[in-house]
């Protein structure tokens, strides 16, 4: 019993009460969101839901399958005064106060999983996927913590259809880094370095996220490429559930040319995710999960940096266009 309730993602199954409101009883006013108010008995008022004395609301709801000994009160009921609105309910209840977009309960279609063992969750083909109104969604998880629109359009209830969920590997940057893969100067650095020199040591940091609720507990590797050679593979015996991990290794120095530092995670499919084709960064090959830089290290041999470099080239190009135009002028 509640004076004033506001429910959502809730599950009122299998309750029984005296005289009011076998699933929910409220004495001034009731507001729901995506609950399911199934398989619940009251010897008299409101087998489902009793309103007393105010306004009941309840929006992309089951209300079903309730029963009272009053014919007339099996899955709501209200008291003198009171009023009953709803929005895409899922109901076999027609005397709303007003109602709008409700959709009419079938016997013969399927709508829960094992109602008789006490399963409520919906099937792919249950009468209430994907006919809410996402007008009225007003969380981002269902009651057992799934993405509440998982198919465009709310379902109606507590639970929402998905298909099982998935491991979701992804590179991320964690809090100060610039990107989940950088090419960096020295072992602490949060950026790429950018420019590169001889002789100076450079390193590769990368971090991984598990991005999902579902644990991944089969080993997968990593994979540090440099010019396509392989430098340093990482075994990954298992990672959480929203869990992460970075690595940063020395890559020592680079002779002077274009090279190329690639990154994969989980290459040989050895995790079961849910974007095996629609991961970014995914490469020709197949890898499921793949950054790659690119490092231009100038042949500067005898000058401190790329900079001191380029000055010098820059200065022979312009003394090169005056002796041009001196040329031309004789």
């Amino acid at each position: 019993m509640a004076v004033n309730a506001e429910l959502v993602d809730t599950l009122l199954a299998d309750n029984t009460a005296g005289s009011y409101g076998g699933g929910i009883y409220a004495i001034n006013s009731l507001k729901s969101w995506n609950c399911t108010v199934v398989n619940n008995s009251v010897t008299y008022f409101g087998g489902g839901i009793y309103v007393e004395n105010g306004s009941g609301e309840v929006y992309n709801g089951i209300v079903l399958l309730n029963s009272s000994n009053r014919a007339s009160g099996a899955d709501l009921e209200k008291g003198t005064g009171s009023t009953l609105y709803s929005v895409n309910t899922l109901t076999s209840y027609t005397k709303w106060t007003q109602a709008t977009g409700n959709k009419t309960y079938s016997p013969t279609k399927p709508l829960f999983t094992d109602a008789e063992n006490g399963d409520y969750s919906l099937p792919a083909n249950s009468q209430a996927v994907d006919v809410g109104d996402n007008a009225y969604v007003v969380s981002n998880r269902d009651i057992t913590g799934n993405t509440r629109v998982y198919n465009s359009v709310v379902d109606l209830g507590a639970y929402e259809y998905m298909l099982a969920p998935k491991a979701n590997l992804l590179f991320t940057a964690p809090l100060g880094w610039d990107a989940g893969v950088m090419m960096t100067s020295d072992a602490s650095a949060t950026s790429d370095a950018g420019t590169y020199k001889i002789g100076q040591d450079y390193y590769v940091r990368f971090n991984m996220t598990n991005a999902s609720n579902v644990p991944i507990n089969n080993s997968f590797v990593a994979r540090v490429f440099v010019d396509d050679g392989v430098v340093k593979t990482y075994s990954i015996p298992s990672l959480a559930a929203d869990a992460s991990l970075d690595y940063t290794l020395n890559l020592g120095s680079f002779a002077a040319g274009a090279h190329t530092l690639r990154v994969t995670v989980d290459s040989g499919n050895s995790v079961d995710e849910s974007n095996e084709k629609a991961l970014k960064n995914r490469s020709a090959s197949g890898e499921d999960l793949e950054k790659g830089i690119r490092a231009m290290v100038p042949a500067a041999a005898g000058y401190a940096d790329e900079e001191e470099f380029a000055a010098l080239l820059k200065d022979i190009l312009l003394r090169a266009a005056a002796m041009a135009d001196e040329r031309r002028a004789i």
